[in-house]
């Protein structure tokens, strides 16, 4: 009975106890058998529930089906097991040494006897029971030798929350003595520090506006970090003391994943979609590998033979963990695919021993941990020498292992909740806006009487009346959010999100719900939708593109389904239409340029080079393009006239940086035009994880 003691088993936890089995037995038995699983579409992402009623009628015709011959995926038939025992005298043969030995036996009463005196041994006997003896030897030795090398599995001892704030955090590194990550102030990316037995957390001050994390040097002295201010993909990569004090520009790699070798002689980066290798100081760059997807989440083995990381395609936006090995030289690596589980990996590391490669699914909820013991021979590992550490984790993004290969520490995020703020432009001041609305990414029907929003957690659409009454689900089954936007009428609501082994696309729904179709031909990341004022086509940018060049503002006719590129839009993202029809805005990310094409000339024009958000809403007369930069050093809310490109300050964000949580970078105008922002709130808290062999 579940805990509640309804019908209704509310986790994975639940649902194994129930069938009598782990939970990695629960999951396998609902994709291989089609045990009944369901996705609550108002719930966090990837939460399940089962019912008692269903369950029970599906186990016993499980049960029919191993009576008749069938098997759980669990329960392959073993092998018999073979004991050894000495034979008994009688049927060990006896091979005449003298003679006496040789003398006849009395014949016992109820023996046959043959025709020339008492009973002899057959010969077959003689060679039977030899080689029956010998094969259960074997047998049993193979068994034996099968269980001597068998890995050790791993055995969880003690999961430990440290002492600490549950502010949110990001990455996750440790020389054993001191846990070091990025935290989020407002919407900045930090540097910080806290003691690996948990304490208060201190900041480590940089000349960056935004670092992003990458690697901590194995003598704990150094961190390898990236800059950037807005939403560059391949950012300069730097050297920082871990007590702060003066960066080291490490040559002029770009990239958005980086590692040092063990011995700190090397570094290995990812740029676009190619994996590099440089000195210490960033130079003598020599290429290792490109491929046609993105690499990311680089790491080095500690001997230094083996680099692992994953392959991202873009196109399906799949991921696949790889394994590269090489002695330098680009001409003789391997390259080889990994036999993890399913959901691997959303972050992983080696033990310092290079022992053990944990891993963490990313697939569904809760989060698992998985422990993979590395074969001594060097031959890549697979599923049957990886153990699973059961940990009860939502959602987390870090994993650290100590200097104790038996230890690790796992940063736990909280269900992410919101709240909207709106800035009054009379009062200079924001305030909370639709109360108990728990959704972002808003967006008006032009009489500005609905709403739709991407749900929290994410994963669903929703419209309702401003004022919250009328809600409606409209959609769910996304993986992350869903960006919306209304037809000029008011009846259609067209939105972008990405489902499951599916790249970012656009979809079609009425206001009143039903059948969702997609807006387009094509396979390409779609990013959020503008309708033109006609209803007729719908503009937008795309994202995810393996190099910046590739980014392009397209247009969808809806009556065809076909699509047509703007020209001259190669690097642009982020399409706007304006109200009145005449311009389509874009941001060119890398150069934080907003620009403007002419629906009329064909032309684009630049208007500022000041956006470092992604971003941008129209004032509702088409005069001024509003955007957010909350990611620099003085965050703020803009505002640029479209007649000449003047650039006007709307708000100050400084005041927002001590709010507890963080700024979302989605930005919007409410019907008269007033910014409003999401704030995050979410509490993080880091595990202290111990386990064993056993």
């Amino acid at each position: 009975m579940a805990a509640n003691g309804s019908d209704r088993l509310d986790s994975w936890k639940e649902i194994a106890s129930f069938i009598g089995r782990d939970v990695r037995t629960a999951r396998r038995w609902e994709k291989d058998l089609g045990m009944p699983v369901h996705r609550d579409p108002g719930a966090a992402q990837g939460r399940v529930y089962a019912l008692r009623s269903e369950l029970e009628p599906w186990l016993a015709s499980q049960e029919q089906r191993q009576l008749n011959g069938g098997t759980m995926p669990d329960e392959a038939v073993e092998p018999p097991v073979f004991m050894v025992s000495p034979l008994p005298e009688s049927a060990i043969p006896h091979f005449p040494e003298s003679p006496a030995d040789s003398a006849p036996e009395p014949v016992s009463r109820g023996t046959s006897e043959t025709s020339g005196g008492p009973r002899s041994i057959p010969f077959w006997l003689w060679v039977a029971v030899p080689v029956a003896s010998l094969c259960f030897l074997l047998l049993a030795s193979n068994r034996l030798v099968h269980s001597y090398f068998q890995p050790p599995r791993p055995r969880l001892e003690r999961v430990m929350e440290l002492p600490g704030d549950r502010e949110p955090k990001e990455n996750l590194f440790t020389d054993g003595s001191t846990l070091y990550f990025n935290a989020v102030v407002g919407y900045r990316e930090v540097l910080a520090s806290t003691p690996a037995i948990g304490g208060p957390t201190r900041e480590i001050p940089t000349p960056f506006p935004n670092v992003r994390l990458l690697d901590l040097s194995r003598d704990g002295q150094s961190l390898l970090v990236n800059s950037h201010e807005g939403m560059e993909e391949d950012r300069p990569l730097w050297m920082l003391p871990v007590s702060g004090g003066p960066a080291r520009r490490l040559g002029n790699v770009l990239c958005h994943s980086a590692q040092w070798s063990s011995d700190g002689q090397k570094i290995i980066f990812a740029k676009g979609t190619s994996i590099y290798l440089a000195n210490p100081q960033g130079e003598g760059l020599m290429l290792v590998k490109t491929f046609r997807d993105f690499p990311s989440q680089l790491r080095w083995s500690p001997e230094g033979g083996k680099l692992r990381f994953v392959l991202t395609n873009l196109s399906a936006y799949s991921k696949s963990p790889w394994e590269l090995q090489f002695d330098g030289r680009p001409d003789s690596s391997k390259l080889s695919p990994l036999d993890f589980g399913r959901g691997c990996c959303a972050q992983w590391s080696w033990t310092r021993s290079g022992e053990y490669f944990l891993y963490a699914s990313g697939e569904g909820l809760p989060t698992s941990v998985f422990a993979v013991h590395e074969r001594a021979d060097g031959a890549l590992p697979n599923r049957s020498s990886e153990s699973e550490l059961p940990l009860d984790l939502n959602t987390f993004d870090g994993l650290a292992v100590g200097e104790n290969a038996h230890r690790l520490f796992v940063l736990k995020q909280s269900q992410e909740k919101g709240e909207l703020l709106r800035y009054d432009v009379r009062s200079g001041e924001f305030t909370t806006y639709l109360q108990g609305l728990s959704g972002t990414y808003i967006s008006w029907s032009r009489d500005g009487e609905w709403i739709a929003y991407s749900g929290l957690p994410a994963g669903t659409l929703w419209r309702s009346r401003p004022d919250g009454s009328s809600p409606l689900q409209l959609f769910h089954g996304a993986t992350t959010d869903v960006l919306s936007s209304w037809s000029p009428d008011g009846r259609q609501i067209a939105f972008h999100t990405e489902l499951p082994g599916r790249p970012w696309r656009i979809y079609l729904i009425s206001r009143d719900g039903g059948p969702v179709r997609e807006a387009s031909e094509g396979d390409d990341n779609q990013g959020a939708p503008s309708w033109s004022p006609g209803g007729k086509f719908i503009a937008y940018g795309t994202v995810l593109c393996l190099e910046t060049e590739t980014c392009q503002i397209r247009v969808i006719d809806l009556d065809t389904r076909k699509v047509t590129t703007l020209p001259g839009s190669s690097g642009l993202r982020t399409a706007r239409w304006s109200p009145d029809g005449k311009y389509i805005a874009a941001i060119r990310s890398e150069t934080h340029q907003v620009c403007l094409f002419d629906v009329a000339t064909k032309r684009w024009r630049t208007l500022t080079n000041q956006a470092l958000s992604d971003d941008l809403s129209w004032s509702h007369d088409s005069r001024y393009l509003y955007f957010s930069n909350p990611q620099g050093l003085s965050p703020a809310i803009y505002r640029v006239r479209t007649a000449d490109g003047k650039l006007e300050l709307v708000s100050n964000l400084l005041g927002l940086q001590k709010l507890p949580g963080g700024l979302d970078r989605w930005f919007g105008l409410a019907p008269d035009d007033s910014p409003i922002l999401h704030r995050m709130v979410r509490q993080d808290a880091i595990l202290q994880v111990d386990w064993a062999e056993q």
